[in-house]
């Protein structure tokens, strides 16, 4: 439970910061103040909650999961899909924005909100596949291989 909570913690404390580098990449800062608040809420949350909960506080594991690219577990392949694929999808949504459609969903934040919904998803099913193609290649490893 004390890991929830340190979990709980580190995201609310990432909703600032992340509210400061989607500014940084481009949003407003003084008009929609609210909508540019809800996707930082909507990153931090599918992003940092999500790698707090499971990697906990230790910087140690972040860099290495994030920022090394070396998971060990089924678990923090899955945080470090979902985590690149949320930012990812992120950024790519906002590139509908200027275009001059004038379609109700290209309202500022909804084509990043998606992006990184989808992103999320996306880093989902490619962890999920990336752990099962790991696990039948080292089990037709481990048969092709008989180890003394």
């Amino acid at each position: 439970i004390k890991v929830v909570i340190s979990g709980f913690i580190v995201t609310a404390l990432a909703v600032p910061i992340m509210f400061l580098m989607i500014v940084l990449f481009g949003a407003q800062l003084t008009e929609e103040i609210n909508e540019t608040l809800s996707l930082a809420s909507l990153l931090s949350v599918l992003c940092i909650l999500n790698t707090a909960s499971v990697l906990g506080t230790s910087s140690e594991l972040w860099i290495r999961v994030l920022i090394l690219h070396r998971p060990i577990s089924t678990i923090e392949t899955m945080v470090m899909f979902t985590c690149y694929g949320s930012i990812l999808g992120a950024w790519l949504g906002a590139f509908t924005i200027p275009l001059d459609w004038d379609r109700p969903w290209q309202v500022w934040p909804i084509p990043c909100s998606i992006g990184t919904m989808a992103g999320y998803a996306l880093g989902l099913i490619l962890s999920l596949v990336e752990n099962k193609l790991f696990i039948n290649i080292s089990h037709s490893y481990e048969k092709d291989y008989k180890f003394a």
